[in-house]
This record gives structure tokens, C-alpha cells and sequence, in this order.
């Protein structure tokens, strides 16, 4: 998988970096997630100290439910005290988020302490990397 820019043009290693639309978009998942997405308890999910692009990506291919309308992915960050809290979750092919027969979303929840230059770089100007 790798990043892609739905709406064609590709910038900072191809996030998609649209206005208002995709920014309310965001947030409107952000807050999905917050309740959709479990985590280990709810003030303490569990914490990577270094996610790296690479470790993205392997935990895609690594983590795949086997559902096939998953078309990509998405990582979402928000502030948290520690670092940065993500979401990591599969998506189909509208961008929608894929839910499993719990109508859980397939993904999850962690806080991570720092990120690699490499997916700090896929952020530059967002809260959301697609991978595709």
C-alpha cells in the first residue's frame, strides 16, 4: 500500500491535502472513532514510542481482516498529551470506513509517542495519510 491523493493531484508524497471538504470529512471521523474504535482502557490506549512509515504499512498487511470491499487505509492523528493519538483503520472503496460484523470499524487505537521523518513528512499539513 502506499499514499494516494484521490483527487489527482498528488503532493507531499501523494497525502491528499483538499480544503474544507475533506477537512470536516476528518473530523467527522475523528469523532466516529473516538467511540467506535475500542482501545485497552479509555484514558490509557496502548503506546508505540516511534511509529515509522514502514510499520504502518506492515501492520496494514499484517492486520488485514480478509473483507473484500477493503480497497486502502487511513491513519488519522489528533493531539494528545504523550505524543500523538492515531487511528488506524481500513477503508473501501469510497473512503468510507470498513466495519466488521460487530459494526466495530477494522482498525485501531494507540498513541504514539514520536513518528519517523519519512510519516511525519506524509502529515506535513494534515491529520490524515490514505494508503492505497
Amino acid at each position: 500500500m502506499s499514499p494516494s491523493d484521490p483527487g489527482g493531484g498528488r503532493d507531499h508524497g501523494g497525502v491528499d491535502q483538499a480544503g474544507g471538504v475533506i477537512a470536516a470529512a476528518i473530523g467527522a471521523v475523528i469523532r466516529g472513532l473516538d467511540d467506535l474504535i475500542p482501545v485497552m482502557e479509555p484514558s490509557k490506549p496502548p503506546v508505540i514510542q516511534l511509529l515509522t512509515f514502514a510499520d504502518a504499512v506492515r501492520w496494514f498487511v499484517s492486520n488485514h481482516p480478509g473483507d473484500l470491499n477493503i480497497q486502502g487505509g487511513a491513519l488519522l492523528r489528533r493531539p494528545h498529551a504523550a505524543g500523538s493519538l492515531m487511528f488506524q483503520v481500513f477503508l473501501d472503496k469510497t473512503d468510507g470506513v470498513c466495519l466488521g460484523p460487530d459494526r466495530r470499524p477494522y482498525g485501531r487505537a494507540f498513541v504514539a509517542v514520536s513518528l519517523d521523518d519519512e510519516l511525519a513528512a506524509k502529515f506535513r499539513g494534515s491529520d490524515l495519510v490514505v494508503f492505497r
